[in-house]
């Protein structure tokens, strides 16, 4: 329910406009510590262009998924002494130009 929505997103909105090139979704789960490190990452249009198009269109509905999966986070976090925590970062080429977009989720998790 935490990842689905970024998934979502990067197939949605990063590669539905993607006019050349193949496209990659990946997806990179691992344990370290007491957390559990989520990377999904794509070689869409970004999260700039993704806007622009959108503002284009005159669709400007705010992505649901999004809104509640930070709710359930500001939720779970309140109730958490470690905290959840997710990092998007648009990548660049040399150029500046947009090449996808980067995920970063840490999760605790509590061992039973």
């Amino acid at each position: 329910m935490i990842i689905q929505p970024y998934i979502e997103n990067a197939i949605l909105h990063g590669f539905m406009n993607k006019k050349s090139g193949e496209c990659r979704l990946l997806i990179q789960m691992w344990e370290e510590d007491k957390y559990i490190l989520c990377i999904i990452e794509d070689n869409g249009i970004g999260r700039e262009k993704a806007m622009e198009i959108k503002l284009k269109s005159g669709l400007m509905q705010k992505s649901q998924g999004i809104v509640i999966t930070k709710e359930r986070l500001d939720i779970l976090n309140r109730q958490l002494k470690n905290k959840i925590s997710v990092e998007i970062t648009d990548l660049k080429d040399e150029q500046g130009k947009a090449v996808g977009t980067r995920v970063r989720l840490v999760i605790p998790y509590i061992d039973l």
